[in-house]
């Protein structure tokens, strides 16, 4: 064998060689990056307002929480119908669970305003954040109905259930810190920016339908265009937007929120949560079908 081509293979062989044992060393430093960035984001602690707020409990407000509580508010979607808590996911990179908020649960000792700084900027009493809670999407509703929402929340029957803490391993943090997901709300959030005049609209209106979708750009995005993946597995949300809603018919609209059944007849996405935006009311499935065409 020339001389030539017998160099040229040793040195590839080394070449690859050496790459094989730059791989092992490369991912660890990615690791740490990943992990790094994760717990920073997580470390974080947040300067909140502490407003005197205070939670009625007349009737109607219980029924306005209730009815908010179980659909567009999704707390029954994450936090069980009894809301005494469950695992959502379960898997090598997170063990994602929505906490017992039933009075026996963790939140025992909440006052109205924890309750609130809980919903709208998505912390702890202490500040620290809160994981995958969607208070960006429920700082849309207004104090109003976020004060409905506590006192229904507080006046629910104490369940005793031991859901063990949401935990991310080493590889879930790597992951997810390298590709930069943001799992607290918090730290997108505004924390000063102003509440006062927020108002709850109704009727068949595009107003109190555009109101009542704000709850949907956590997935389908500020502009309704969807695209936006909310797991590894999972397929893009769906575009919302007017430009494709604008065909849609409002019977079509309503098997899909109360069937979980596209144009088509097949089935949604399991993630999309309309089993919770079954029980919306006549009058506010048309405004939403209303504000989707806007």
């Amino acid at each position: 064998m020339p001389l030539g081509p017998k160099l040229h293979r040793m040195n590839v062989t080394r070449w690859i060689a050496g790459v094989a044992l730059a791989v092992p060393a490369l991912l660890t430093v990615a690791g740490t990056v990943g992990v790094t960035r994760f717990q920073a984001k997580a470390a974080r602690v947040h300067r909140v307002p502490e407003p005197a707020v205070r939670a009625a409990t007349t009737p109607e407000a219980l029924e306005r929480g209730r009815h908010l509580a179980t659909t567009l508010g999704g707390c029954t979607e994450c936090h069980a119908d009894n809301l005494a808590g469950r695992v959502m996911e379960n898997n090598a990179l997170v063990r994602l669970a929505a906490p017992n908020i039933t009075p026996a649960g963790v939140v025992s000792a909440y006052t109205d305003r924890d309750w609130y700084r809980a919903i709208l900027h998505g912390v702890t009493p202490r500040g620290d954040n809160l994981l995958v809670m969607p208070s960006r999407e429920l700082r849309t509703f207004s104090d109003a109905d976020v004060l409905a929402m506590i006192a229904y929340v507080k006046s629910v029957p104490a369940v005793q259930n031991d859901v063990p803490e949401t935990h991310v391993s080493l590889l879930g943090q790597a992951v997810l810190g390298l590709a930069g997901e943001e799992m607290w709300a918090a730290n997108k959030i505004k924390h000063d920016e102003p509440r006062g005049g927020r108002t709850t609209p109704n009727g068949a209106t595009v107003a109190h339908g555009e109101y009542l979708i704000g709850v949907c750009k956590g997935c389908h995005g500020q502009n309704l265009r969807g695209g936006i993946k909310m797991g590894p597995d999972a397929p893009p949300s769906a575009d919302i937007s007017p430009t494709s809603m604008a065909s849609w018919t409002r019977p079509q609209l309503e098997q899909l929120l109360r069937q979980g059944k596209r144009r088509d007849g097949s089935d949604v996405n399991p993630a999309m949560p309309w089993r919770a935006m079954s029980a919306v009311t006549d009058e506010e499935l048309t405004a939403m079908w209303l504000a989707l065409r806007e």
